[in-house]
């Protein structure tokens, strides 16, 4: 947080912001690898392995049914019926080539290469003997073809169903690496957008305590102050002077104005002090005469432009005092009363005025301040509310995708499904396969010594009608074993959907807090326009006003001055008839006072028009 107290709040708001958005593109970004490698994983299994598991199927069945042709040829009672067989035979050698040429494009591996030249070797073989049999068994040579079959064609058989087995595990087991493989994909993804998820929410509550700290914080204390200067206490301490940011900027700001008003109001004052001084002195020499009972005490002196009019008067009044003065001793005291009362009032509204004007000068610079301060934050506020629901755009994106994986894993579920179907009508097929070689041994064994060729065959049958079980069954077990997987994999992908809907959702609440932000400091920038409009109103209503309450303040000040001192020079004259003529002419009313009236001091302090109101033009 030191760090941080040392940067501009335009700074904090833009790193922040990056950081919130660096977080999401990151989350962003890592998601799509992961659903990319687990898309390979997936394509590898339906692209090559399921497809390698069919078609090693197929050319298992077909191997089968070509050995029992095979057997079906030697046992052939006429050539008709042999050379049909013989037919079918040549056609299921020419699928089982097919199928193996269409294997040939889906081995993936040195290893599978291997394996497949090991099976196509032996396959190519065994076509070669079989050759020998046929010609045997077209030529009605039974023994010769059966001996050729038991020698040559049975141990081959044998070999080929061994080879194809191994091709089956290894295809099988690639199948389980993928499906391992894209299972650590899936767990890796999870943790890792758990964790982002967890950056994220802490990064959102960073911003909040940095904005509150830096900026909604140091903006209230600055409010009270400013508060409190606008009800006159010009003492008050700006808080946040220290800082180095927009905010301090404006404090210390803030500061200067109050110190500089201060200053140059206390040299204004000192002046007009002394210019009183000079006016009291000369207005004390002429009262002195006065005093004396001299009447041609006429001030010669120029006074400053401000009390010139008083020097005036008082010559003037000098001049006339002589006619007048009867009239003057009665009126005299209720006019120094009345302006005793006058003075006193205007003493207290103008130092209120004055404060006021004052307080409403220094407000209005810092309110134009704050206002391009929060209409900056408002804008930043706003760049970050794009960013953030650009962001969730993107995380929507990724949910789509995670939606179509889904999808192909359940189509993939499916097409298991319908190979599960496959293998139980193989199995079907095998067993009654078992049950017709079943019946023919016992037929055969019932025909004695003619049947036996025949018994061998039903035999041989049964035997690969078992292995063909066999083999059903393991590849059903393999299919629903794959099927479970595929499975899991539909609901570890539906887990990190849901995973990335929380991020759009949280991603939707950080946009709209943000969008929160920005609008509230929008307002703050309205309302704040509109009371620096208000207080520049008021500023220049204040000051003219606080000009008229100070030049009443010092017109009535020296007015009940004037009337008390001549109030008692006044008295000490001998007026005569003239004076009681006077006194009994002025039926003059006594005003209520409320208090005793302010004795003449040598150099009064006013902070009136003089003082005060060249220092607000300047501000």
């Amino acid at each position: 947080m030191v760090l941080l107290g040392n940067l501009k709040i335009r700074t904090v708001t833009l790193v922040t912001t990056l950081l919130i958005g660096a977080l999401a593109l990151v989350s962003g970004a890592m998601a799509l690898r992961f659903i990319d490698g687990l898309g390979d994983s997936l394509s590898y299994s339906s692209d090559n392995t399921v497809p390698s598991l069919s078609v090693l199927g197929e050319v298992a069945q077909h191997q089968a049914q070509a050995r029992i042709l095979i057997s079906q040829h030697i046992l052939a009672d006429t050539r008709s019926e042999t050379r049909r067989i013989d037919e079918e035979l040549a056609t299921t050698l020419k699928e089982t080539d097919a199928r193996l040429s269409h294997y040939r494009n889906l081995v993936s591996d040195a290893e599978e290469e291997k394996l497949f030249s090991q099976l196509t070797t032996t396959w190519n073989e065994w076509k070669r003997e079989v050759q020998g049999v046929r010609s045997a068994s077209m030529g009605l040579r039974t023994d010769e073809a059966t001996g050729l079959y038991n020698r040559d064609l049975k141990p081959l058989g044998y070999r080929l169903d061994s080879l194809v087995k191994e091709e089956f595990a290894y295809n099988v087991e690639i199948g389980n690496a993928a499906g391992e493989e894209g299972k650590a994909t899936v767990a890796s993804s999870f943790n890792w957008i758990v964790g982002l998820l967890v950056l994220i929410g802490a990064a959102c509550v960073l911003v909040l305590v940095v904005m509150t700290n830096r900026v909604v914080r140091p903006l209230a204390g600055l409010t009270r102050a400013m508060e409190d200067m606008a009800r006159g206490d010009l003492e008050r301490a700006v808080p946040g002077r220290e800082g180095r940011d927009e905010i301090g900027a404006i404090a210390r700001a803030l500061e200067a104005i109050k110190e500089a008003v201060a200053e140059r109001a206390r040299k204004r004052a000192e002046a007009a002090a002394k210019a009183q001084r000079v006016v009291v002195e000369e207005l004390a020499g002429g009262l002195e005469a006065l005093k004396g009972g001299k009447l041609d005490c006429a001030i010669t002196t120029r006074f400053p432009e401000n009390y010139e009019r008083l020097r005036v008067d008082f010559n003037e009044t000098v001049t006339s005092l002589a006619t007048v003065l009867g009239d003057v001793a009665g009126a005299a005291d209720n006019v120094n009363n009345g302006a005793s009362e006058i003075a006193s009032a205007a003493d207290d509204l103008a130092g209120r005025t004055t404060a006021q004007a004052a307080a409403l000068e220094q407000s209005a610079a810092a309110v134009r301040e704050l206002r391009e301060s929060v209409s900056d934050t408002a804008r930043v506020a706003q760049d970050a509310r794009d960013n953030a629901q650009a962001t969730e755009r993107e995380a929507e994106d990724g949910s789509q995708i995670m939606v179509r994986a889904s999808t192909a894993m359940e189509a993939i579920s499916k097409s298991s499904q319908r190979m599960a179907e496959i293998v139980t009508l193989i199995d079907g097929i095998a067993f009654q396969t078992n049950l017709l070689a079943l019946n023919a041994g016992v037929e055969a064994a019932r025909a004695g010594e003619a049947g036996k060729g025949f018994a061998v065959v039903a035999t041989e049958v049964r035997a690969l009608a078992e292995r063909s079980a066999e083999a059903a069954r393991e590849i059903s077990g393999i299919i629903q074993t794959s099927g479970g997987e595929v499975h899991n994999g539909v609901e570890m992908l539906g887990q990190t959907r849901e995973a990335l809907g929380k991020i759009v959702t949280r991603t939707g609440e950080l946009a709209n807090m943000i969008g929160r932000i920005a609008e509230s400091a929008n307002e703050q920038a309205n309302a704040i326009g509109q009371v620096d409009q208000v207080v520049g109103q008021m500023d220049t209503t204040t000051q003219q006003n606080a000009a008229l309450v100070e030049e009443s303040t010092a017109a009535s000040r020296s007015l009940a001055q004037e009337a008390q001192r001549m109030g008692q020079l006044v008295g000490r004259f001998d007026l005569g008839a003239h004076a009681r003529g006077g006194m009994g002419g002025a039926n003059v009313q006594r005003l209520p006072v409320r208090g005793p009236a302010r004795a003449p001091s040598p150099a009064p302090m006013t902070q009136g028009n003089l003082a005060v109101q060249d220092d607000w033009a300047e501000f």
